[in-house]
């Protein structure tokens, strides 16, 4: 059509990502999950959103030299101020799960921009919080007992796989 007539066709196809949570898929991440669970026992998976700092260590700012607007790069400075604000509150919550349910773990799976230096030097206290970049958050949602986010996609993933999910969120 497109060549001929100059119309793009629309197709109607969800979001793979998230189709695979759903009952008809999501066994397919059961055997790495298990495997998971096998090494790290009963676990809360912990998700954000917040890449204040990026993980290649080269921060992104928007400069007037690359045509950003002063409210452009005014917006952005308020983000970032928010953001760092919102992870610390964020990392005290959990120091205070992990003090007080040392019975389980806590698998942190940091956005994947983001540099995870922050949470490590704020939490390595705890023996029972882990920082993992490693495979795809979907294993480890599904083998978690529930989901503990800032707002990102794994929420979603967590409700179509039927998984308890709980957002934080601050005042600030």
């Amino acid at each position: 059509v497109y060549p001929k007539t100059g119309i793009f066709p629309t197709f109607i196809t969800g979001n793979p990502r998230i189709d695979l949570c759903g009952e008809k898929y999501r066994d397919f991440f059961d055997k790495k999950s298990r495997s998971m669970k096998n090494i790290f026992g009963d676990y809360f998976l912990i998700t954000d959103n917040l890449p204040v700092e990026r993980y290649s260590g080269r921060p992104v700012k928007p400069s007037k030299r690359v045509g950003y607007s002063t409210e452009d790069i005014s917006l952005f400075e308020r983000r970032e101020r928010y953001t760092k604000e919102l992870r610390e509150k964020f990392i005290k919550f959990l120091a205070e799960c992990a003090n007080n349910l040392p019975l389980y773990n806590f698998i942190l799976r940091p956005h994947p921009v983001a540099s995870p230096t922050r949470y490590a030097e704020a939490l390595s206290e705890y023996r029972n919080v882990h920082i993992v970049f490693k495979d795809s958050v979907e294993h480890w949602l599904r083998g978690s007992k529930g989901l503990i986010s800032t707002g990102c996609t794994s929420a979603i993933m967590a409700r179509e796989m039927n998984i308890p999910y709980f957002h934080f969120k601050s005042e600030t």
